[in-house]
């Protein structure tokens, strides 16, 4: 959630716009365009400076399911919480 006053740093925003990234190397690239960033994060890789400690992806049900097996098969910086977020 943004935060709304702070700005955010460089770093934090370099750091979130990685992270989208990564989880976008794990899908097949043609199920790329059903995988997007949403919220507040999009907002930052439009110009926005509000802070924020998140990134909220939406997809299509095969998308998900690809970046989640991506997940379950190891080797990657994302791991499933037991809550079911990553």
């Amino acid at each position: 959630m943004p935060h709304p006053t702070k700005p955010i740093s460089d770093p934090m925003k370099a750091a979130l716009l990685e992270c989208f990234q990564a989880s976008i190397d794990l899908i097949p690239d043609d199920l790329r365009p059903q995988f997007i960033l949403v919220g507040a994060a999009a907002s930052i890789a439009h110009g926005s400076r509000l802070w924020m400690e998140d990134v909220d992806i939406a997809g299509s049900a095969e998308a998900i399911t690809a970046f989640r097996a991506a997940i379950d098969r190891g080797g990657t910086r994302f791991h499933i919480c037991p809550a079911e977020t990553i």
